[in-house]
Parts: structure tokens; sequence; C-alpha cells
């Protein structure tokens, strides 16, 4: 019993990370946030209120 080998669950699955935008409260993921640093400090928001701020 001691000398087997026990497979170990390997899942694929992620869960992706889910964040609320600072300027439009919508929440998305991860992938879609930036960090402003022409702010200070500096603030985080999607690329969209990226773009409507500059």
């Amino acid at each position: 019993m001691a000398t087997e080998k026990r497979k170990k669950k390997v899942t694929s699955e992620t869960k992706e990370t889910i964040f609320n935008c600072t300027f439009c409260e919508q929440p998305k993921s991860l992938t879609e946030m930036v960090v402003l640093t022409t702010f200070f400090p500096p603030i985080v928001a999607c690329q969209d209120c990226e773009k409507n701020l500059f």
C-alpha cells in the first residue's frame, strides 16, 4: 500500500480573475485591466476607460 503511486487529479480549468473598474464599475477580467501611472497613487482601470480618459 505504501509503495502504490497515487494519481494526482489534474484540472486544466483555471478560474478567471474578475475586478471592478474604478471608473465604470463594470466587472472586467484581469487581462482587460491596465494601471494608470499618470495619477498618484496609480489607479487600475479597464482599457475602455483608459481610452476615454486620454
